[in-house]
């Protein structure tokens, strides 16, 4: 939901129902979802994935009010991310930009956009090993300072050893280790510090079974911090948690949200 109040719908597009993907399309609303705009083609590609978008709300920055998605390209031969911007809330999206160069053997997946108080946009994903299991190596991360114009990317920001599988725990179900990330825009006393959050096995912090684990920049993406596990239960007492998500609330408040099976 951008600054007006606009509700802005990033998505996976297919001729039909459950059809093959045609590309990444958008929509938008302007009466909270009582009607939506014809779907704008992004990008007409069927190797699209894995898209999330973000708003910049921050009336001091220079970019107040634009929006941004991120998402994967799995075909081709370049980097697998691409993010795009939409100025004028949805109505038309800029032309894709490739957001970064993939390292060899890996492939970058599970894109996620947040924006500073100072609208700087930063993009993260994960790279996972390009064979099975796929296992998510390393998080990445790209900063524009102009408002999404270009971006600078940093491969590999810090280490993970993410929790994807194609039969979580044994339990039949598909997960996966992507980042999501979002940053303080309180005005309080860490003010525009960055936070991503990953699920992750076998890697300090985390233990043998998968734990949350959330590393953090105070320096406007400069460095990270080393993982910080968030679930408070026992180390490796073969109880998971998996697909969180992160949100900093208006009093600068840090809140993670994720799956356990503790009680099961």
């Amino acid at each position: 939901i951008d600054k007006n109040g606009t509700f802005i719908y990033t998505h996976l597009a297919s001729a039909t129902n459950f059809g093959a993907l045609t590309g990444m399309g958008a929509n938008y609303s302007t009466d909270n979802g009582v009607t939506w705009s014809p779907t704008f083609t992004i990008l007409a590609n069927s190797g699209v994935d894995k898209n999330l978008t973000g708003s910049d709300m921050s009336p001091s920055s220079p970019f107040y009010g634009n929006s941004y998605m991120a998402f994967t390209v799995l075909s081709g031969s370049t980097g697998n991310g691409r993010v795009s911007r939409t100025t004028n809330g949805g109505v038309s999206w800029d032309p894709v930009i490739i957001l970064n160069s993939t390292p060899s053997g890996h492939f970058a997946q599970g894109h996620d956009v947040a924006v500073a108080p100072n609208g700087n946009v930063f993009v993260c994903w994960t790279a996972g090993v390009s064979a099975s299991p796929f296992t998510e190596d390393f998080v990445g991360v790209a900063k524009s300072t102009d408002g999404g114009v270009t971006y600078t990317a940093t491969e590999n920001a810090y280490d993970v050893n993410g929790s994807r599988s194609s039969s979580f725990n044994g339990w039949g179900i598909r997960t996966n280790g992507f980042p999501r990330i979002d940053i303080d825009k309180s005005g309080g006393a860490r003010n525009g510090w960055i936070y991503i959050v990953t699920s992750q096995i076998n890697l300090a912090p985390a233990g043998s079974d998968a734990d949350i684990i959330i590393n953090r920049s105070s320096d406007n993406g400069a460095t990270w911090s080393s993982g910080i596990r968030v679930n408070q239960d026992a180390l490796n007492n073969g109880k998971v948690q998996y697909f969180p998500v992160v949100t900093v609330d208006d009093a600068g408040g840090l809140n993670v949200v994720y799956y356990d099976n503790r009680n099961f």
